[in-house]
């Protein structure tokens, strides 16, 4: 195989004390969202989402130097199964990355696996650290009985 013409991509996978619609809700409610989806020292300042495909969504991933806003479109929707979206921020790139997550019902919870396609190449290792922060973030929310 020559792995030369495969596109680099991150991807997390993690297992979490919830149940697929669960998990898959705080990812689509801004309400939801709002209060885990920023790595590191960062928070969500503001959040938003449309719901639908075709729909649009911004997160502002803020600093005490900087806002950081991520947007993107949802691509598709399978709930609770499956969420396509794209994923542009100041380090995606000029064209727009993609997000797959992938949840499926295991003992004791869920197994989400988030692939992040078409990103550039020196930005792979970042995001792979941006969405397992995000991931434990997640993992933190549900288990404090995810409160608002």
């Amino acid at each position: 195989m020559n792995t030369a013409t495969l596109a680099p991509v991150a991807r997390v996978t993690r297992r979490l004390a919830a149940t697929p619609e669960q998990v898959f809700d705080a990812w689509t409610d801004p309400q939801k969202f709002r209060h885990w989806m920023a790595p590191g020292d960062t928070h969500v300042s503001s959040a938003r989402a449309d719901l639908r495909v075709g729909g649009a969504f911004e997160v502002v991933m803020s600093n005490s130097t900087k806002d950081l806003p991520h947007h993107g479109v949802y691509l598709a929707i399978d709930r609770p199964h499956r969420l396509v979206f794209t994923w542009e921020s100041h380090a995606t790139g000029p064209e727009p990355s993609v997000v797959t997550l992938e949840l499926k019902a295991v003992e004791g919870g869920t197994e989400l696996i988030l692939t992040h396609e078409k990103l550039p190449a020196d930005q792979i290792k970042g995001h792979t650290w941006g969405w397992t922060g995000i991931g434990e973030n997640l993992e933190a929310w549900l288990q404090a009985g995810a409160p608002s």
